[in-house]
């Protein structure tokens, strides 16, 4: 049977789904335990799906909010000062791009660098347009 829902869950969003599905149950139908475990693993499916889907969404959360900002800023600069990475390494999170198999993405801690980052150039920058504002071409 676990090979029967290994093959059925490869098949997940094709046309072949439901008529596997159908089959799977005609076949157990008369079989509590086993329809007890096609349920279960249908149910892990679901809660792993829903994990992948979180996922993506902080990915996509991560590229629009810095979407404003990434033409202005220097994203290799931060990747090299704050991270110790390359410029490759900080895209490939933002982007969210397959690497060894599966989506880069931040961990909470490398989100939290670069929360730090952003927020010491947002200072840096607005220290700077301070000074320059406080500047007198007259004087």
């Amino acid at each position: 049977m676990k090979k029967e829902l290994e093959q059925l869950m490869k098949l997940a969003g094709t046309s072949k789904y439901d008529a596997k599905l159908e089959a799977l149950y005609r076949k157990y139908k008369d079989d509590p335990e086993a329809k007890k475990k096609i349920a279960s693993f249908i149910k892990s499916g679901i809660a792993t799906s829903g994990s992948k889907i979180e996922q993506i969404e902080k990915i996509i959360n991560v590229r629009e909010q810095l979407s404003d900002v990434a033409d202005i800023i220097s994203l290799s600069t931060i990747a090299q000062t704050y991270f110790g990475k390359t410029r490759s390494w900080l895209y490939q999170r933002i982007n969210g791009n397959i690497v060894n198999g599966k989506p880069s993405k931040f961990t909470d801690a490398e989100l939290t660098t670069l929360t730090k980052a952003l927020n010491e150039i947002s200072l840096k920058t607005s220290k700077a347009a301070k000074n320059i504002g406080s500047l007198s071409l007259n004087g």
